[in-house]
């Protein structure tokens, strides 16, 4: 009697294969959207972080500016930058979308198309400028003098470049009889995930 070696099957069945495909593409479903999602929360820290850099700034020019004297010699009251205006938005409203990886182009780069957009004040007197590309354009409200003196610090952005636009917000003023800064109650947002 001749016997038959005991050949083993190596590898999947079609079905086992189909079976494999099926959950991969459920998972796939389930974690996309989540994905997205993840990804934009992500990127909503370049705001966060900018924000708080415009109100160390802003806190450092308040303190240098109880120091200051006019042309004549005269006093200045203590202010934030720029005092009763309104700058912004650099690099320029809705500058992001459409260019590369729809991120603002930074400002020094060859070729960028707001060359120049923190070389002015506010954006100087506060130590801030972009270098990098980034997501959000930003504008700096001040108002009053002394104890009055307040300002606000937006960041705006369009992560999905569908025109609905997301918002963060610092606001700062200043304790009456300390002349210390204050920060709002924190970062106010509005469609961060825009």
């Amino acid at each position: 009697m001749m016997m038959r070696g005991n050949k083993t099957k190596k590898g999947f069945t079609l079905i086992e294969l189909m079976i494999t495909i099926g959950i991969l593409g459920i998972l796939a479903a389930v974690a996309g959207p989540n994905l997205t999602k993840y990804t934009r929360r992500a990127k909503t820290s370049e705001a966060i972080i900018n924000l708080k850099r415009l109100f160390d700034g802003s806190n450092s020019y308040f303190i240098r500016s109880q120091d200051m004297t006019g042309r004549d010699g005269s006093i200045i009251q203590p202010q934030f930058p720029g005092v009763g205006l309104a700058f912004g938005p650099a690099p320029g409203r809705n500058a992001c979308c459409g260019q590369p990886a729809d991120k603002c182009v930074p400002a020094d780069s060859p070729g960028s198309p707001y060359p120049g957009a923190w070389n002015n004040s506010p954006w100087q007197d506060l130590g801030f400028a972009i270098n990098r590309a980034h997501y959000y354009w930003y504008e700096y409200d001040t108002q009053g003098v002394g104890s009055s003196s307040a300002f606000t610090a937006r960041a705006m952005g369009d992560l999905n470049c569908n025109l609905a636009f997301s918002l963060f917000e610092r606001v700062g003023g200043v304790r009456p009889g300390t002349m210390e800064v204050l920060g709002g109650g924190g970062i106010f947002s509005s469609n961060p995930l825009e």
